[in-house]
Parts: C-alpha cells; structure tokens; sequence
C-alpha cells in the first residue's frame, strides 16, 4: 500500500540546541522549514521540546482521524 508523503503528520526538530557553534534557528527555519510546518527546538538527550514535537504530532494525526 502506497502512501502519500503529504498525508502524514509533519515536525521539524532543531535538535542540540545546547552544543556550541551551532547554526542560528532563523536560519534554519529559513532554510529547512520553507513551507511554515509545526517546528521546535529540541534537546533530545535532555528531553527539551521533544514532548512539544510528540504533541504536535499527535493533534495532526488526531485531527486527520477525525469526521
């Protein structure tokens, strides 16, 4: 079964946001995140945003289930 990219629910994590010398989010955003999804800021190994992405992601799926 076939299964269309666009029909799935979508975040974008920025993930280790605590390590140094990294890439600003407003460039990234601009660059990665042309179409405006749902995007966070996450430090994975400490649990930051990740429970935001996983919300999001739930209220899309949700959402798509529902009448």
């Amino acid at each position: 079964r076939r299964v269309l990219f666009r029909s799935l629910a979508h975040a974008i994590q920025y993930n280790k946001r605590d390590l140094a010398d990294i890439s600003p989010v407003d460039i990234l955003k601009k660059e990665l995140n042309p179409a405006g999804l749902p995007d966070f800021e996450t430090i994975a190994s400490r649990s930051v945003g990740t429970m935001e992405t996983l919300r999001s992601m739930a209220k899309q799926i949700l959402l798509k289930l529902a009448p």
